[in-house]
């Protein structure tokens, strides 16, 4: 008989506006896999993340931890996503779940674009 081991999964999406073509987008994700709540957390960025406590307590209570606007350090290189999920799941185990995306301040930011370029082509 196998032992279940618990891991703490991480997902992000960021979308990329800056397409010179507005119509194509690029969405990035990110998955990852960690066994220490605590090493995961070192891949944030100071700042872009809460403290790990209140992550630890969050996840306690609500058995998730979501955050936005946060930036991971990958391969030397940081990456900014729009929002970050992470979960602590237990292998040997099949999970399905649904998730929202909030895209409302992402949108936001895409139609104050738009206005501003429609108020500079009606000058």
């Amino acid at each position: 008989m196998s032992k279940n081991v618990k891991i703490f999964l991480l997902k992000g999406i960021s979308i990329d506006f800056e397409n010179d073509v507005k119509e194509y987008n690029r969405l990035h994700s990110v998955i990852g896999y960690f066994t220490n709540l605590k090493e995961l957390h070192g891949q944030f960025e100071k700042g872009s993340i809460q403290s790990y406590s209140t992550i630890c307590s969050h996840m306690k209570m609500k058995g998730f931890y979501k955050t936005k606007n946060s930036v991971i350090k990958f391969k030397r290189v940081v990456h900014k996503f729009n929002e970050i999920t992470i979960t602590q799941v237990e292998t040997n185990k099949l999970y399905q779940k649904g998730d929202y995306i909030d895209l409302s301040e992402i949108l936001k930011k895409e139609a104050s674009v738009i206005n501003t370029n429609k108020a500079f082509l009606n000058f």
